[in-house]
């Protein structure tokens, strides 16, 4: 769970385009649509959105990409908390948890870090980025 400084629910549309997470994201953002997100030469995933309410939820199921993210889903919960917007983050539907989820889970802590940054001033360091 993360807390911005800020009440900012504009956040879903930021999410769904990934800003903070890699600069490399193309596709389509709509419900149903093919978002793909590349890491220079590691490669990266595809998520199809799965559910988008505006100012709540932004939901993306993996279906192409690492082994051990297929079949996952990821989801951002926003709500406002005492002023400020709360996001809450989960990806869920892990086949095992060893190194590479480890290794997942300090990355989505990274990107979360960035994306807070991008929201209360405006740049975030999102994989790519060149500070």
């Amino acid at each position: 769970m993360h807390r911005l400084k800020k009440y900012i629910m504009p956040l879903l549309q930021l999410m769904v385009c990934a800003t903070g997470w890699t600069a490399e994201t193309t596709g389509n953002e709509n419900i149903g649509g093919t978002l793909q997100f590349r890491f220079g030469n590691y490669g990266g995933p595809d998520m199809v959105v799965k559910e988008l309410k505006p100012n709540k939820l932004v939901q993306w199921n993996c279906v192409d990409g690492m082994e051990d993210w297929k079949g996952t889903e990821l989801s951002f919960i926003l709500d406002s908390n005492e002023g400020k917007t709360r996001v809450r983050f989960a990806h869920a539907n892990w086949k095992n948890d060893g190194d590479f989820f480890a290794a997942c889970s300090f990355t989505w802590g990274q990107y979360m870090e960035s994306l807070r940054q991008y929201c209360e001033t405006g740049k975030g360091k999102p994989f790519g980025s060149k500070d």
